[in-house]
């Protein structure tokens, strides 16, 4: 497993994405996750020892399901056509690293950065060349950039993703379901696509 905390400014040409600075997403990828079950409940355990033993065989449960689910998704991308993706923002650099996908480009590069018209300009050149097999708008964004993107070319709009789950429903599950819902948004368009 490679180790993803390090991301320094670098191109990954692996899978065409690029980030600038450190990448914030890193829960997107189900490894770090697991990593981080193992971190909060030992920091529980010393504040609360006479619980340790539960907050760890917690982590250890949460773990197990966490790495079955990585696994599960893993299989669904791998029997998908490798076809490169245009997301809403660039913060899925962790997850196509660790599923094997191919991010074309981002239409916001940044969390606060609003697109210029040449990099919008960029983005409509690789959708009409069909550089892309999907683009897809951000849960709490306007779609309607998206929708203009697109139309006229042969990409498909996918299902708004969601990776910080501020449209899902909060709690213990939230985790999870923003790494299925993301994985199944995409798998569903691309395996849609002709």
């Amino acid at each position: 497993h490679d180790d993803h905390d390090d991301h320094d400014d670098h191109e990954d040409t692996d899978h065409g994405h690029v980030h600038a600075g450190l990448d914030p997403h890193a829960w997107l990828d189900p490894a770090n996750g697991a990593v981080w079950l193992d971190v909060i409940a030992d920091a529980l355990a010393a504040r609360d020892p006479e619980n340790g033993e539960t907050y760890r065989a917690n982590a250890a449960s949460e773990k197990a399901g966490l790495m079955t689910l990585a696994g599960e998704m893993g299989a669904v991308f791998a029997n998908l056509p490798s076809a490169p993706i245009v997301v809403g923002h660039d913060a899925f650099g962790y997850f196509a690293d660790r599923f094997g996908l191919s991010v074309a480009a981002s239409v916001a590069e940044g969390d606060a950065a609003a697109p210029g018209a040449a990099h919008l300009s960029e983005i409509r050149e690789i959708l009409e060349s069909g550089g892309a097999a999907c683009i897809f708008p951000e849960a709490g964004s306007d779609p309607k950039i998206i929708a203009t993107l697109a139309e006229g070319t042969p990409a498909r709009i996918g299902r708004p993703l969601d990776p910080s789950g501020r449209s899902m429903e909060p709690g213990s599950g939230l985790y999870t379901a923003i790494l299925r819902s993301t994985a199944e948004s995409i798998h569903d368009c691309l395996s849609a696509a002709p």
